[in-house]
Order: C-alpha cells, then structure tokens, then sequence
C-alpha cells in the first residue's frame, strides 16, 4: 500500500510549513504557469512583501504576508492565509489567499471552505 505524500508514517498529517520560497508561492497558487514564469515575474523587481520590493526568487514568504505585482495592465494583491503543500487546482489554490482587490461579488473561498482543507 503506497504512503501519502503528505503524511507520517503515523498516518498524521505532515505539519504546515512555516514559511516557502516565494517563485514556489506563486506557481503553487497559479498566478504563474511555471516556475520559471514565477522566476520571471520576481525578476523584474515590481513584486512586493508587506510593502518591500523582493527581486529574488528564493525569497521565503509566510502565512499573513501581502504580496502586490503588476499583472495585465492592473495589480494583483493578495493576502496569504495558509500555505500550500502542493500546486493543486484553481479552487484548491484560492482557499489559500484572500484577494485583496477582489469584488465582493467574485468567488472567493469562505473561512468555512479554508478550514476544511486544515
């Protein structure tokens, strides 16, 4: 019988990440379709983290941190509540964050959805 990933021998959950580096943050969440794309977006020196310009993709991020950068023509802004232990879907990678700048009327994750995946 094969082993979860995310798993102890004990079958106990693995413990959540205290912090992950951010290129991995934003593949994991799909702001970008691959690390190399995430490398790029960080590159080009117009990411922030709680208001401090990061241009290096190895930079670690953890949970509570705003990040802001420009993306087609406007800015995506998003505040992290949980870390992700894998790239899953979209809706898997929305219950991670809060979109900032998001409508209310735009599907967003509930603090209900956010605790099921706890």
């Amino acid at each position: 019988m094969r082993r979860q990933a995310n798993a102890s021998p004990d079958n106990e959950p693995a413990p959540e990440r205290a912090a992950m580096r951010l290129d991995m943050l934003l593949w994991y969440l799909r702001f970008a379709p691959t690390r190399s794309a995430a490398r790029a977006i960080i590159a080009t020196g117009h990411v922030r983290v709680d208001g401090r310009r990061v241009d290096k993709a190895g930079s670690t991020i953890g949970v509570g941190a705003i990040l802001v950068w420009p993306a087609q023509g406007s800015a995506c802004s998003v505040r992290i509540d949980r870390l992700p232990i894998r790239r899953g879907g979209a809706r898997e990678a929305a219950m991670h964050y809060t979109d900032l700048l998001a409508p209310s009327a735009s599907i967003v994750a509930t603090d209900s959805q956010k605790a099921s995946l706890a």
